[in-house]
């Protein structure tokens, strides 16, 4: 079940969840959103080592 996993475990197992994740401590994690705003991006797996 999703819920048991942790946020960060979900984020990594399930690509259409993570597709919603746009930043995450600070960290733009939707290429589009950082296309659009001029903006550092970082994938969501990156994001979450931090």
């Amino acid at each position: 079940m999703l819920a048991n996993k942790g946020y960060r475990e979900a984020f990594k197992s399930n690509q259409p969840l993570s597709l919603g994740l746009n930043t995450y401590k600070g960290h733009v994690t939707n290429k589009g959103v950082a296309e659009a705003f001029e903006m550092e991006y970082k994938s969501v797996e990156e994001a979450l080592q931090l």
